[in-house]
């Protein structure tokens, strides 16, 4: 999907980096989003936990795009 990174800047640059950035995005249906601004912290790698609901046997996901994903690995939209 596209990604318009309009302009980035380093906010903080100290015992941890924060970067703001001014993008759009395109959403499913094709159409791109507003301009938005997004901030990336740098700390490396995450972790996350999938949540399982026994009684119903269910998992709920979403697909969202997340900014910082989508600079270190260029592909932004996550399923979480």
């Amino acid at each position: 999907m596209k990604v318009e990174i309009k302009q980035t800047r380093l906010e903080f640059d100290g015992f941890a980096k924060v970067e703001s950035a001014v993008l759009r995005f395109e959403r499913f249906n094709g159409g791109m989003t507003e301009e938005m601004t997004r901030h990336r912290y740098f700390r490396g790698d995450a972790v996350a936990v999938l949540v399982f609901d026994p009684a119903t046997e269910r998992v709920v996901l979403q697909r969202q795009f997340r900014y910082a994903a989508h600079v270190r690995t260029g592909d932004g939209w996550l399923t979480e």
